[in-house]
């Protein structure tokens, strides 16, 4: 299975327009890439933090401020208080809700299950799967078809001929001019 991370769809999930701390908004999104991060590189994690500065930029917009009212909070200082298991888990078995499952229970045991768990679902949320490719026959590609696609319409090719027709007059008058003697 292929995944990609999208914090912004975490971040979306958690906090409704209304209710939107953006110092909040930023430490958790950061605090995403961080955790995936740490186990799936730095490369990730730069394609996660650009997210973020874009989520960041729409949210400031969104509540009708300016550069020069607020500006967009910097990367958050990041701090491991709270464990973070899931991008592990989900690096080791692949699988988005084995996962989810095996960091919940991993939580009861920690310092602060109730944060641990929260961590865990935001983890989760953010990650984006889709299905692997599978071939089709020949066969059912052949089914699939979608006959209703239709030709260019007469509109465009009407233009098209306006068009070649126009630049022919202006480069016959061009040409004239030039020869006329």
């Amino acid at each position: 299975m292929s995944f990609e991370i999208n914090p912004c769809q975490s971040i979306a999930k958690r906090f409704s327009a209304a209710n939107c701390d953006i110092n909040t908004v930023n430490n958790d999104c950061y605090g995403i890439c961080a955790s995936y991060g740490t186990v799936y590189g730095q490369q990730v994690q730069k394609k996660c933090e650009a997210q973020c500065r874009d989520m960041l930029s729409r949210k400031k917009k969104d509540m009708g401020k300016s550069d020069c009212d607020l500006r967009r909070p910097s990367p958050p200082p990041i701090w491991n208080q709270v464990p973070d298991f899931y991008a592990g888990l989900l690096a080791n078995c692949g699988d988005k809700k084995k996962a989810y499952e095996q960091c919940c229970q991993m939580c009861d045991s920690s310092k602060y299950p109730k944060s641990c768990r929260e961590k865990c679902q935001l983890d989760a949320s953010a990650v984006v799967t889709s299905e692997p490719y599978k071939h089709k026959k020949n066969h059912e590609i052949k089914n699939n078809y979608d006959k209703s696609t239709k030709a260019p319409p007469a509109p465009f090719f009407i233009g098209v001929f306006l068009v070649v027709v126009l630049i022919s007059i202006l480069v016959y008058f061009f040409l004239r001019g030039l020869y006329k003697d």
